[in-house]
């Protein structure tokens, strides 16, 4: 990718309405087409994005730095020549790109800071390396805590019909630590990983789940719990599903303020992409004793609301995923659940005579439900936000929310329609289930598109978006809520 760049504005714009604050970087059209901006987040000087047009993240790969004013003040190309980016790193101020050689006899990782600010390179080193000869490995992922101060290499290995769950630590300078193993009794080809953290204790924990092979194997899906006390070098292991009970979209956060870990899932007894009910609960960061653990049925009336079913007659929610799970000052909770599925959509069409058929997958991203829970998990009330965007073969690039946790409201936001005639709304609620809608860009604007997938969080109030202009140049948006 070449690196010419055509600026549309002089300058950025930073104007308020209604308490937010919205902060634009100047649009650009980058040449050799398509690109990708991933926010990565922010340091004491600005904002980082990573950009890139290669799918493999093998070359033209760039991260961009802003300044707190959106105004772009360095651009740094990162890619290796036979290397994939596998990962970046956010320590601190640091900025770390890790690097794999993707052999096929070892993983083998290298890694080098990156200096954002300057043109200055530093120098590809080995970092980590797996050999693969004596065994296989799957649910590979380097992970790190909010605090940014500690990380994990974490994956699970098989030696014949045994696994084993390895832990490797590494500090804010990267440097490799000690590891950490838990034995598991089943195939690793019969495990699955659905989310683990490193809390800023350095804590590990993690949803796992196991299942019998055989053609009704995962009928029988067990999931469970694994927590790792690093200050004690303890394993706790705890059941998360009685048998014949399905379990869906597992969230797992650290709530920093409350010093707790949180855990939010729906249940089901007879599907298994259903929300029959939803089960939070809630661990002491330090001790990660257990606070309370709640299980309730989605209430009727609510659910009759979001399928339309009668009376006598009610239909089991279901495909519905937690997008985010919102700490509240009370030890409460939000949770934001967002209905998505993908279904198959088959077309014939003749061809000199002879009927050919193609089939295509249409993503499909739909209501989104609020859940308020108190402190020892009891649901105080529930909100329904219709919702309906459905896509063809892109995975949903341009559908799905950004949720943004603002000081006295959560914030919601979406492209109402998937063409570029659509408003960006925003959807605000309250403590007290009181809400409203606007679109979040003026009238006399010009046509955007932001990408909810490429968008991040970067701060308890606010959030970083990428755009797109309807005539495909692409720009950051900033939004800061005052309340």
């Amino acid at each position: 990718m070449t690196r010419n760049i055509t600026f549309l504005f002089l300058f950025c714009s930073s104007f308020y309405l209604n308490g937010q604050q919205l902060v634009w970087s100047s649009f650009q059209k980058y040449s050799g087409g398509y690109s990708s901006i991933n926010v990565i987040g922010e340091t004491a000087e600005g904002m980082l994005t990573v950009r890139y047009k290669d799918k493999n993240l093998r070359k033209g790969v760039y991260v961009d730095f802003f300044e707190f004013g959106m105004r772009l003040k360095n651009t740094v190309g990162i890619s290796e020549r036979k290397q994939q980016l596998e990962k970046i790193l956010l320590f601190r101020d640091k900025l770390y790109a890790v690097f794999n050689n993707n052999s096929h006899r070892e993983l083998e990782l290298f890694i080098k800071q990156v200096n954002y600010q300057e043109k200055e390179k530093h120098e590809l080193k080995p970092w980590f390396s797996i050999p693969y000869n004596n065994f296989r490995m799957s649910n590979f992922d380097i992970l790190y805590n909010h605090s940014r101060n500690a990380g994990v290499l974490s994956f699970v290995k098989a030696y014949n019909n045994s696994s084993v769950l390895e832990n490797t630590y590494f500090d804010e300078n990267t440097k490799i630590e000690e590891t950490v193993n838990y034995e598991l009794t089943t195939s690793i080809k019969n495990i699955n990983i659905f989310q683990r953290i490193i809390d800023k204790e350095g804590n590990l924990y993690f949803v796992l789940s196991t299942y019998k092979g055989g053609f009704f194997g995962k009928d029988e899906e067990q999931y469970f719990m694994l927590f790792y006390n690093r200050k004690n070098e303890e394993w706790t292991k705890q059941s998360l599903n009685a048998e014949e009970t399905f379990v869906s979209s597992v969230y797992l956060k650290e709530d920093l303020k409350n010093e707790r870990i949180i855990l939010a899932y729906f249940y089901s007894m007879r599907y298994k992409n259903g929300n029959y009910g939803l089960v939070t609960s809630s661990y002491n960061s330090e001790t990660q004793e257990e606070n309370y653990s709640n299980s309730q049925v989605v209430d009727k009336d609510f659910a009759r609301q979001v399928t339309g079913s009668k009376i006598g007659k009610e239909v089991e929610l279901n495909s519905f995923k937690i997008r985010e799970v919102v700490p509240t000052s009370d030890s409460g909770m939000v949770v934001v659940a967002e209905r998505f599925f993908v279904s198959d959509q088959n077309e014939t069409f003749y061809q000199n005579g002879i009927p050919i058929t193609s089939s295509r997958n249409v993503y499909n991203f739909e209501e989104v439900l609020f859940f308020s829970l108190g402190k020892v998990g009891s649901i105080k009330w529930n909100k329904l936000v219709l919702k309906r965007q459905n896509s063809v073969n892109d995975g949903g690039y341009y559908s799905s929310v950004v949720i943004v946790p603002a000081v006295d409201k959560i914030h919601l936001i979406y492209n109402e329609k998937l063409m570029y005639n659509g408003d960006v709304i925003q959807y605000s609620i309250d403590k007290n289930g009181e809400s409203s809608q606007k679109n979040i860009f003026r009238n006399d604007m010009a046509s955007y598109m932001i990408v909810p997938v490429e968008s991040r969080q970067i701060g308890y109030n606010r959030a970083a978006l990428p755009i797109f202009m309807s005539n495909g140049d692409r720009g950051l948006l900033k939004l800061i809520y005052k309340n």
